[in-house]
């Protein structure tokens, strides 16, 4: 695999959208060389941009995956700020949050 990703950098390196993709692969899953996710975004941007549908489809995947992970965390954030106001006014009830989401519990 070492033989395959140099072959594919220098041809990634001279602008091959889909040499680059290949490379941006190898990066994921530390194939030949150690996984490195911020060169394999990298690369697989520019065989993005260089018009390699396959990067342009992964690079949405991801893309849409850190957006849900992003809602993901605004959703905690709020529900644990609901929680904080809660104990700060004494209430008698309290919030837990679960793998299934935001549970009201009466003490």
């Amino acid at each position: 695999y070492v033989e395959s990703f140099r072959f594919f950098q220098k041809a990634a390196e001279k602008g091959f959208a889909k040499a680059q993709f290949s490379v941006a692969q190898m990066y994921f899953k530390g194939v030949g060389i150690p996984k490195d996710l911020p060169r394999a975004v990298d690369y697989l941007t520019k065989a993005a941009k260089g018009g390699d549908v396959g990067a342009q489809e992964q690079l949405k995947l991801l893309e849409s995956g850190a957006e849900m992970l992003d809602k993901e965390q605004l959703s905690l954030d709020s529900r644990l700020n609901v929680m904080e106001q809660g104990t700060a006014s004494k209430s008698n009830k309290t919030g837990s949050v679960t793998a299934k989401g935001f549970q009201d519990v009466n003490l």
